[in-house]
């Protein structure tokens, strides 16, 4: 019936990650605010999650206006729905003139 995507993205504000569905090329980007590192001092540093972007090729048969997204515990879960097989499948008649 679609596509559910989900993607651990722990420890960022939702209002800083961004979704963009351009013809069939889904875009999850993440750019953290600017910090002064002058100021942090840090005994120990695992990673630095400045931003990221995936791309991510998917049917152009989606209905972009129905989908839906949500944060929660780190999880970001995307839903986009498909068209209607019916729809798809349509057998059409052309005459010959």
């Amino acid at each position: 019936d679609g596509y559910r995507i989900y993607m651990a993205v722990p420890g960022v504000d939702k209002e800083n990650l961004k979704i963009e569905l351009e013809k069939n090329m889904l875009t999850i980007s993440y750019e953290a605010p600017e910090v002064d590192q002058k100021e942090i001092k840090y005994l120990r540093r695992e990673f630095n999650p400045n931003s990221f972007s995936r791309t991510f090729m998917i049917s152009d048969k989606t209905i972009p206006e129905k989908s839906n997204a949500s944060y929660n515990n780190g999880i970001l879960t995307l839903f986009i729905p498909k068209k209607d097989q019916k729809e798809l499948t349509t057998i059409r008649n052309i005459e010959i003139q």
